[in-house]
This record gives structure tokens, C-alpha cells and sequence, in this order.
């Protein structure tokens, strides 16, 4: 810690310190010299407690997105299916088949999708709700770190996260 202290007029004694991690110095004021290395000691505790708790909470954050992403891959089982929706003025559904699971990692492959006949949007209309066609791959197989995202597996992919089909059927929209 660097430290500058000096007299004023009034008679106080002003000192100048900066903590190591500090960007800017900080000013105390005291009658004494004494008082004022008390008063800065005491500051210097308060700030080494104050980063010792939050570099406690950044490991405890860790900790639970380590435990919350090793029950997501507990929870995945082969045949999975992921889907991600994305887009800008238009909206993409892509789906995904687990082919393997290694620890944190998962093998998925793009599926191909149909349209949802039971859920038409109309015959001129550019926008259909899709459902996966499970084991009708397309693409070659990548691999995925397995995340935890609201409690339950998920990927990040390029255009946002992938995240497990419940079943239903899902808007798409497109151009032309």
C-alpha cells in the first residue's frame, strides 16, 4: 500500500493511500497522526474482508455450476432431442439428436423436421409449426460441453442455446 501524509492548516493531518488493487487513491482525515493510521488500518481490514467474501461467493458460484452442469449430463441419455430457435425477422427451428455422451461432453447431430399437419398456419402463409424426425440425420456430429441452464441441460450454439424438446410442435417462420 503506498501512503502519503501530510499536516493542513487546520491542524488535521491528511493522508494520501492506495491499496494495491486500487485504481484511485483514497483520502482520510484525522486530529492525529495515530488516529488517522488507526482509522486507516481498520479501512484496510474492511476492504481485505469485503474481496475475501466476494472471491468466496465467485468459488461458491462455481462450485453449484459445476454440481448444476454434472446433473445435466446425468440426465441426458441417448436419442435425446435439442432443439435451438433463432433468427433475425424470421424465425429458425433446428433440431438435434444425442448420438453420445463422454462425461461433460455430448455427440449430437442435426435432424431433419416436418411440418406439423395437425397445426397449419394456412396455404399461403411463411410460417409452419415443425416437429423433429428423429434418427433422419443430416450434417456430421460435433461435439458440446453439456451446461446447466434453469435446471436443466443445454448448449451453447452459434445463434443462441440449444435446449431440450418437450414434445410439442414449434413455430418456424421464414422468407420465400
Amino acid at each position: 500500500m503506498k501512503t502519503e501524509m501530510k499536516q493542513m492548516e487546520s491542524g488535521r493531518y491528511l493522508q494520501t493511500f492506495q491499496m494495491d488493487h486500487q485504481k484511485k487513491p483514497r483520502y482520510m482525515t484525522a486530529s492525529s497522526p495515530e488516529e488517522l493510521t488507526a482509522k486507516i488500518a481498520q479501512y484496510e481490514q474492511q476492504e481485505n474482508a469485503r474481496r475475501a467474501a466476494a472471491k468466496q461467493r465467485i468459488l461458491d458460484r462455481n462450485a453449484k455450476e459445476r454440481e448444476d452442469n454434472a446433473k445435466a449430463a446425468q440426465s441426458l441419455k441417448i436419442g435425446d432431442i435439442f432443439y435451438n430457435s433463432w433468427g433475425y425477422d424470421q424465425t429458425n427451428i433446428d433440431f438435434y439428436q444425442i448420438i453420445g455422451i463422454c462425461g461433460k461432453m455430448a455427440e449430437m447431430r442435426e435432424i431433419c423436421q416436418r411440418t406439423d399437419m395437425d397445426h397449419l398456419t394456412g396455404p399461403q402463409s411463411m410460417s409452419e409449426y415443425v416437429l423433429p424426425c428423429p434418427n433422419q440425420f443430416k450434417g456430421d456430429s460435433f461435439k458440446k460441453i453439456i451446461k446447466s441452464w434453469s435446471g436443466t441441460a443445454s448448449f451453447s450454439m452459434r445463434f443462441g442455446c440449444c435446449t431440450r424438446w418437450e414434445g410439442r410442435s414449434l413455430y418456424q417462420s421464414h422468407y420465400a
